[in-house]
């Protein structure tokens, strides 16, 4: 009994990583919007978005 409910303790365990690690990465497989200036990108809050190549992207500062 004791190794049935730790396997299942396991298995729980592993299939909520599994799709915490599905769920992070599909959040940022979005198709990049294109553009021609920095006007063209969508302002979002606390994002600094810029134009650069064609395509909107959130330019991380340090």
């Amino acid at each position: 009994m004791d190794e049935t409910l730790k396997f299942v303790y396991l298995l729980i365990r592993f299939l909520s990583i599994f799709f915490l690690i599905i769920k992070s990465n599909s959040f940022y497989s979005h198709v990049p919007n294109p553009c021609i200036t920095d006007k063209d990108c969508i302002r979002r809050a606390g994002m600094n978005i810029r134009c650069r190549k064609g395509y909107c992207v959130n330019l991380i500062l340090r």
